[in-house]
């Protein structure tokens, strides 16, 4: 064998191996994108997810503090119509004792 073969077929192979070892990194380096672009997607999905939730909690407490309040309003009616119905009780009580008095003279 020549020289010039040996030296022919070495270059060959290591251009082969450069080649291989080219592609194996690419592939190594696609599939740490692939996974990287997934943690990415996760990423915003659960961000997405946590400002849908903490919106979520916001409103209810805005509304929970609105029906505590409505709920103090209604309290406060509902003491003051029992107030009245009570003046009104006592109002129809003395009527009552008074048409008695008058009928009874």
């Amino acid at each position: 064998m020549s020289t010039s073969l040996i030296v022919e077929i070495l270059l060959g192979l290591m251009a082969f191996g450069v080649s291989a070892a080219a592609f194996f990194a690419a592939t190594r380096a696609n599939r740490a994108q692939s996974e990287a672009s997934g943690l990415a997607v996760d990423a915003a999905a659960y961000a997405r997810a946590k400002d849908i939730y903490e919106g979520a909690l916001d409103t209810l407490k805005e509304e929970m503090q609105s029906m505590r309040e409505e709920t103090g309003r209604m309290r406060a009616s509902n003491d003051s119509l029992r107030e009245s119905n009570d003046a009104l009780r006592l109002e129809i009580h003395r009527l009552r004792d008074e048409i008695t008095t008058l009928r009874g003279r």
